[in-house]
């Protein structure tokens, strides 16, 4: 689970930490406001927040769950339910 998720990350390839990099991290909103299919690289799917959404959403394998604002109220993920869900997008 993170922030946001930059365009040019792989989990498994950490990239060197740099201000832009840590930048992007934290507050990219490229990916959803785009639409972009971009995978989140290393990892099955990751879970984040800081885009604001009426109801949660995917895009290839990230799950965007920010309900506060725009939903009215927090959204809460049953991990093994989502886990199953997931499995069920890539089959």
């Amino acid at each position: 689970m993170s922030h946001t998720l930059a365009t040019c990350w792989d989990w498994q390839q950490p990239m060197k930490v740099n201000a832009q990099l840590i930048s992007d991290l934290l507050w990219d909103r490229q990916i959803t406001q785009s639409k972009k299919l971009v995978q989140n690289l290393g990892v099955l799917f990751s879970i984040h927040g800081h885009n604001a959404t009426a109801k949660p959403y995917w895009i290839e394998n990230t799950y965007h769950i920010d309900t506060n604002y725009l939903g009215g109220s927090p959204t809460i993920v049953e991990l093994s339910e989502l886990i199953k869900n997931f499995k069920t997008l890539i089959n």
